[in-house]
This record gives structure tokens, C-alpha cells and sequence, in this order.
């Protein structure tokens, strides 16, 4: 698997760190794109002692749109077209916050963010003419979730699992809607439902709910595993738009995750919120 590059958000911990070392084992090189650099350095160390590829480190705050200009416009003139982009990075918030680009923080990082990187990043790999694999680490949270396009602030009533589960429903959308529009490439889309991962993204203030979760959580290295084999098997090279569970099987969309009306009306929707950031020059 010599000169295959992965691209990873999210990767000094959690499922994007585990995705890492497992995908440096396969000799594909690196690049983590990730907002805490010296952690990213201390990751980057850690998989050199054991693996002989090449990797790079991209700073992003996914709260931050500029920041995720930059860092798709640094990935595109410093280094190789990505073959795999693994769009992990995510958060859950017990509380509202709000970005410095006035979006709900959860919808940011989550769907926003990588919904402008992934858009950032598509002329340079459809030039490229190569196989890529892009994968959303969504959840199966966003199969039974609304996604009130007028209210995506949440500014009334926060609930943290309803936006939490608003934006995995948002990556559920993005992943159906790019898949058609990149028919006639060889870019594919996915999204995948890791099962509940004993993650810091449960790392805000404890409750019996979270508390539950952790309980009956995977590790990360076994969540990596079906994101790992989804990014690199043979047989998913022509699958797109597809859902998939965390031993490897499809997901059947329900009536609301598969609602085409509300999936292009997301898609435009989220291209107005993005639009600055992608005609700047």
C-alpha cells in the first residue's frame, strides 16, 4: 500500500488516532489535520518508532472556518492528492457555544467544517484521476434526529443530543447528496456508524446518560476497525452513498435519513453558510 496518503481529522485521539496507527501499519502515509499541534507532534513520534511512513501535520480548528480554508489550501499546495479522507473529528457539548463564525458549535465541527474542507478539497481530486475514498464517521443517532434548517442555531432550548444528533443526520444528508453529484468520478462517499466509543468526546461533565455509554462503549481501536477496512478493501471501491454499521454491514437509511427534499435543501442551506470561505481568493 506504499504511496497511498491518508487524511485524517481528529487524529490525536480517540477513533482518529486508532485509525492512524492502524493505517500506518498498512504503509499509508499521513496527513493529520488537527488543532492541537504538539499533541499531533507527540502522535507523529509514537507512529515513527513503529512504522516507516511518511506524515505530515496540518494545523485546523474546526471551529473556525478560515482555519479550515487554510488548512485544505496548505494540504492542496504542500502535499500528495489525498487517496482516503477520513472526516473524523467531532464533538459533543453539554451546553450551547456559538463559533467565532456564529454557527452552533456542534453543527461546526461536526458538519460544517468538513462540509467546507471536503468542497475545498474536490477540484484537486477530481484533477487527480485517481480513486478516492472519502468517509464520514457519522452515528446512527442521526437516523431518528430533526434537522430544523431555520433553527440549526439552537438558540431556544439547547439540547445537546438533539444537536449532536442534528449534525450526525447533516453528515447522513452530505454523504447522500455528494455521492450523486460524484457519479460520473472515481471519488466515492461513505458513512459509517462506529458504535457508542469510549471516547473524550463524552469528556464534558458527567451524567447517568453519558455514564451509561461510556459503560458499554468500544475502544477506539476497535471502532478504527471498520472505518480502517472501509478506506482500504477492495470491495468497497465502487460503493457510494452507502451507510455502514461497525461490523462492516450496510445500514439501511430510514424514511427521514433519506428524505431527498430535506437533502438538497441542507446542501444548499449549508453552501450559503460556507460560500465566503470557498469564493475568497
Amino acid at each position: 500500500m506504499q504511496n497511498i496518503t491518508a487524511l485524517i481529522t481528529g487524529a490525536t485521539s480517540g477513533i482518529g488516532k486508532a485509525c492512524a496507527i492502524k493505517l500506518a501499519d498498512l504503509r499509508i502515509n499521513l496527513i493529520l489535520a488537527c488543532r492541537n499541534l504538539h499533541k499531533a507532534e507527540l502522535v507523529k513520534k509514537t507512529l515513527q518508532r513503529s512504522s516507516n511512513v511518511k506524515i505530515d501535520l496540518v494545523p485546523i480548528d474546526l471551529a473556525n472556518l478560515k482555519t479550515v480554508r487554510e488548512a485544505a489550501f496548505s494540504i492542496i499546495n504542500n502535499y500528495s492528492v489525498p487517496d482516503i479522507i477520513i472526516n473524523n473529528a467531532g464533538v459533543f457539548n453539554s451546553s450551547r457555544k456559538e463559533t467565532v463564525d456564529g454557527l452552533e458549535h456542534t453543527m461546526a465541527v461536526n458538519y460544517f467544517s468538513h462540509f467546507l474542507l471536503t468542497h475545498l478539497l474536490l477540484p484537486s481530486l477530481k484533477n487527480a484521476n485517481k480513486p478516492v475514498r472519502i468517509i464520514n464517521v457519522s452515528s446512527k443517532a442521526g437516523l431518528h434526529s430533526n434537522l430544523p434548517l431555520d433553527k440549526l442555531n439552537f438558540q431556544k432550548r439547547y439540547h445537546s443530543f438533539k444537536a449532536y444528533g442534528a449534525s450526525k443526520l447533516a453528515q447522513l444528508y452530505f454523504t447522500r447528496e455528494l455521492a450523486e453529484r460524484l457519479l460520473n468520478t472515481k471519488i466515492t462517499i461513505n458513512a459509517v456508524h462506529p458504535g457508542n466509543v469510549n471516547t473524550n468526546i463524552w469528556s464534558i461533565k458527567t451524567n447517568f446518560i453519558t455514564n451509561i455509554i461510556k459503560k458499554f462503549s468500544k475502544t477506539p481501536a476497535e471502532a478504527a476497525e471498520t472505518i480502517v477496512y472501509l478506506a482500504t478493501a477492495n470491495k468497497f471501491t465502487k460503493m457510494s452513498g452507502k451507510f455502514f454499521n461497525n461490523n462492516n454491514k450496510l445500514i439501511t437509511y430510514n424514511k427521514n435519513s433519506s428524505d431527498a427534499l430535506k437533502q438538497q435543501q441542507l446542501w444548499n442551506y449549508s453552501m450559503n453558510v460556507v460560500e465566503k470561505f470557498l469564493n475568497e481568493k
